[in-house]
């Protein structure tokens, strides 16, 4: 089992709007055992597959994985009895780096993805944010591994422009890829992946939209180290 996190305390970054969209795909078009643990107490993510995705599904439907509602404390002990149940768990996290219990919850995640947005606000708020999550990593015998992603990404802009010239000399590690500005991945739903091509028609979506997903998706894969043996279901993006 991978645990991994998207984590970062400036409202806004696209934390679980990417959290959705990787689940799913992972979940619903590659055939992974997915979990999510919404442990965030506006549980965003539990309200979303409630309020949205409910009303969506057929009598007939099933979701491809769960979302589970939890405070930090019931996740300790959910990952030790359901580990073996699961290929990869995202834990949705409250926004905070200075929680000893957060930290600690981070801390033993096998990636740390931090979104990115452009502007100088949310440059300064990550930054505060990864201070608390790198010297946390520093302090582990088998450090984590911490990636910066781009989220919102509106090419030859100003604002990205001078994020590309902060992260010259930034430490971080990025991902290659970035999640782009588009009004359809506001969209995203815990039913159906946007690997999906009928779901992409459905909401209007293009179809690079489904490209760019599945490109985040074999980036993490490598970067988690996930089996490989279901990779050939992704074909359909």
């Amino acid at each position: 089992m991978k645990l991994v996190t998207i984590a970062n305390q400036k409202g806004g970054s696209g934390k679980s709007t990417l959290t959705v969209l990787l689940a799913t795909a992972l979940a619903a078009t590659y055939g992974y055992r997915v979990g999510v643990l919404d442990l965030d107490p506006q549980q965003s993510l539990y309200q979303i597959r409630a309020v949205t995705d409910e009303g969506l599904r057929a009598d007939d439907e099933e979701y491809a994985y769960p979302i589970l509602p939890m405070s930090i404390e019931e996740a300790w002990s959910h990952l030790e009895q359901h580990s073996d149940e699961y290929d990869i768990v995202f834990l949705d996290l409250p926004g905070r780096s200075d929680s000893g219990d957060l930290l600690e919850m981070i801390a033993n995640c096998n990636v740390v993805i931090v979104p990115m947005r452009a502007s100088m606000f949310d440059r300064l708020s990550t930054a505060s944010f990864l201070d608390g999550i790198l010297a946390a990593q520093k302090t582990m015998d088998e450090p984590f591994a911490v990636y910066g992603l781009r989220t919102m990404y509106q090419a030859n802009t100003r604002e990205e422009n001078d994020l590309t010239e902060y992260l010259r000399t930034s430490p971080l590690p990025m991902f290659t890829n970035f999640l782009p500005q588009r009004e359809s991945f506001k969209r995203a739903s815990t039913l159906y992946s946007f690997l999906n091509s009928a779901f992409r028609r459905g909401i209007a979506a293009h179809n690079t939209a489904g490209k760019e997903i599945h490109a985040l998706c074999e980036e993490l894969i490598e970067k988690v180290d996930l089996p490989r043996e279901v990779e050939e279901t992704a074909a359909e993006a």
